[in-house]
This record gives C-alpha cells, sequence and structure tokens, in this order.
C-alpha cells in the first residue's frame, strides 16, 4: 500500500548551492521481521516510488528531474522522516483497532 509524506527538505545542490524544496514523496513500507535464534531478522523497508516538487500554496507540482531524484531519495534527513511517517501511521492504525474493539465489546454488552 503506498504511503503520502509532504515534507520540506534542504538540499546542497552542489558548489556551496543550498535549496529548500517541498516534496510529496509516496513511498511504500514492508514491515521487517524480528531476529531470533536462528535468523539475524530483517530491517523495516522504505522504498521511493515518486517524488513530486510542489509550492507553498500547491499550485506548482512537477515531477523531479533524475538527477535531483537521485539527491533527495539519498538524503538521510528524508529517510528518517519516511521511517518516522510510516511508524506514526502504523500506531494511528493500531489504536484505530483497538478502538474499534472497544466499540464492539460495548455494543455486544448492550
Amino acid at each position: 500500500m503506498p504511503y503520502t509524506l509532504k515534507t520540506t527538505l534542504t538540499l546542497d545542490v552542489g558548489a556551496g548551492s543550498i535549496t529548500e524544496l517541498n516534496l510529496v514523496v509516496t513511498y511504500t513500507a514492508t514491515k521487517g521481521t524480528p531476529a531470533s535464534y536462528a535468523d539475524p531478522g530483517s530491517p523495516d523497508e522504505i522504498e521511493v516510488q515518486t517524488v513530486r516538487i510542489v509550492g507553498q500554496d500547491d499550485l506548482l507540482d512537477r515531477d523531479v528531474p533524475g538527477w535531483l531524484d537521485a539527491l533527495i531519495c539519498d538524503d538521510e534527513a528524508l529517510k528518517h522522516s519516511l521511517q518516522e511517517d510510516w511508524q506514526e501511521k502504523l500506531e494511528e492504525a493500531a489504536e484505530r483497532r483497538a478502538e474499534d474493539r472497544r466499540e464492539a465489546q460495548m455494543m455486544g454488552n448492550r
């Protein structure tokens, strides 16, 4: 299932030139596996699907050129933001499921 993160990223695009970009990043995430005695496990995997540049008012919406896409996708701050965003989405889903179970139990007790 693809997820979307709207974020701002500051990049050094070379020759001391720093630019700030408003981005919409679409990504997929796969839950890793815990380590066990027989298996070292695997970390969660985040894979960027698309990156689009948007303006402050979302009127500008364009694809990112290939060279810039590579810089963005390799950015450690973006990778961290995507991991945090996905973890938040997992927590929200768990909270919704727990709330649904509580509501179902309350309805069953009536």
